[in-house]
């Protein structure tokens, strides 16, 4: 399987349909399952590689960890038996942070 640039993450969809891939160059491109060659969507909206990406448990949002330390989440229509991604981290958006070298998670709401 090809996505044309190096990938640092993966997650499989609660059904098994898609398989999302989080890339170096900051991209997240979903590829359908039974034939890897097809891209469902792709989106780029973060600055750095995409370190982890992980599917809600009932898949209908897709969130995006990236090095420029926001997660970027995407809701996941079903449009005609596909998938198609919209982002909502223009409207929301979490901000990692490591204040006294401890992890958290910043809501920033739009």
């Amino acid at each position: 399987v090809s996505v044309q640039v190096a990938a640092r993450s993966v997650a499989f969809s609660p059904n098994g349909a898609h398989l999302a891939v989080g890339c170096v160059t900051g991209a997240v491109k979903v590829l359908l399952t039974e034939d890897l060659t097809k891209k469902v969507a792709e989106q780029h909206h973060a600055k750095e590689q995409v370190m982890v990406i992980k599917y809600s448990p009932d898949g209908t949002k897709l969130a995006a960890g990236s090095n420029d330390n926001f997660i970027y989440i995407y809701n996941v229509m079903q449009v005609r038996g596909a998938a198609a991604f919209q982002d909502v981290s223009k409207s929301a958006r979490l901000r990692r942070s490591k204040p006294g070298g401890a992890r958290r998670g910043t809501w920033k709401g739009r």
